[in-house]
């Protein structure tokens, strides 16, 4: 299954790109579950060994400067080979909280709008016991990439103890369900339309998993 197809209704190429090794572990479980497994998939981290590891069932790999400590516009070059080939949809997948992940993550989603791609962020909120600051940061990197993404796809891992049975080996699990559901309909047509999400979301992961447009992008009508 792929999700996002041109305005015309044919198919477009998809890439998937992984910011840090949980972002990894997210794009892993998305396509064992059987989604987006025919797009292209480019792992990046400023962790050497971590992107070694990852890098040997991805297409290419991005090994960061792990230095950088501000989201500035002279470091958007740095992420420019990363999308500038992008045709198709892309889809960012990172979990929100770390200070290098979450710079990337909106540098990304910035360079991947100034190319006019149609780009999906799915993301992660971290959990409380990951502390206030790890919270805090990721809020802000959250509502900057409103700004610049189209469609969002967020799991909150602060509610994650509301769902019964869920367990820590499967916790991705509301949202590669919920994406599954998504990826069987053209959102991308919706977008254009005052939509509610709600309905491609399971009801038991509703407390979890949130589904929305860029309403910067695309004002409700």
């Amino acid at each position: 299954m792929r999700l996002g197809n041109s305005e015309d209704g044919d198919n477009m190429s998809a890439t998937i790109i992984t910011v840090s090794n949980a972002g990894f572990n997210i794009a892993s479980d998305i396509r064992e579950a059987g989604i987006l497994t025919d797009a292209e998939l480019i792992v990046c981290d400023t962790d050497a060994d971590d992107l070694e590891r990852n890098s040997a069932s991805a297409d290419c790999s991005f090994l960061f400067d792990g230095s950088i400590t501000a989201l500035l516009p002279q470091y958007r070059h740095l992420v420019k080979p990363i999308v500038e080939e992008i045709t198709g949809s892309l889809y960012i997948v990172s979990a929100l909280g770390g200070k290098t992940s979450d710079i990337y993550t909106s540098l990304l989603a910035i360079k991947a709008d100034s190319f006019r791609r149609f780009v999906w962020n799915i993301i992660t909120m971290p959990a409380a016991h990951e502390g206030s600051e790890t919270r805090e940061r990721a809020i802000r990197t959250r509502q900057y990439l409103w700004m610049c993404a189209d469609m969002f796809l967020v799991q909150d891992n602060n509610k994650l103890s509301t769902i019964p049975e869920l367990t820590i080996g499967n916790m991705n699990e509301p949202i590669v369900n919920t994406l599954a559901i998504a990826s069987l309909f053209d959102m991308r047509r919706s977008i254009n339309y005052n939509k509610d999400y709600t309905e491609y979301i399971p009801e038991k992961y509703r407390s979890v998993v949130s589904m929305y447009k860029n309403i910067f992008k695309y004002p409700t009508i």
